[in-house]
């Protein structure tokens, strides 16, 4: 019926409110609620009923979802004491429950080339600005490689939690 243009984040970043859907061949943009979407997976949106592409006006604002300033991709990522961690590349998303579950951070081309691209999970008291979000300082820590145990390395003799990111499909604003 269309493309996915945008995601539409709901206004505290936590949940994926909807999609912004141009329809074929009518180069017309519409706007799909999250409850509206059957299954939801990385290469096809499935939805039962096209009434459900709804023109963006009849979105009421509260599930309209963030846009604009509030955007997330392409921010930098610097802690409340003021270390930039690197810039949000990516949203990762539990297709099921629509629930932003992490962000993937980006260091740049070279630390992404040697350590590969890391994975914030969303942190209580993460503030979005206009140029950057910004965690709390002991959130830093807690960045991970997807693949690798989650959070800061175990104690001796804890075994580290896999990371549950990992199966998870990550999508582009």
């Amino acid at each position: 019926m269309g493309e996915v243009r945008d995601l539409l984040i709901g206004r505290r970043g936590d949940r994926l409110s909807g999609l912004r859907v141009v329809v074929s061949g009518r180069f017309s943009l519409k706007s799909l609620r999250f409850r509206d979407i059957h299954s939801l997976g990385e290469d096809a949106v499935i939805i039962h009923d096209p009434t459900a592409l709804l023109a963006p006006s009849r979105v009421r604002a509260a599930e309209a979802g963030a846009r604009g300033p509030e955007k997330i991709i392409g921010k930098r990522v610097i802690t409340a004491d003021g270390r930039d961690l690197g810039t949000v590349d990516d949203i990762v998303i539990d297709a099921t429950a629509g629930k932003v579950t992490g962000y993937e951070v980006s260091g740049g081309l070279v630390r992404d080339l040697v350590d590969g691209k890391l994975i914030l999970p969303v942190p209580p008291g993460m503030k979005v600005g206009q140029d950057a979000v910004i965690i709390p300082a002991d959130w830093a820590a807690k960045l991970f490689h997807p693949g690798m145990a989650a959070g800061p390395p175990a104690a001796p003799g804890e075994g580290g939690r896999q990371a549950e990111h990992a199966r998870l499909p990550a999508m582009r604003e």
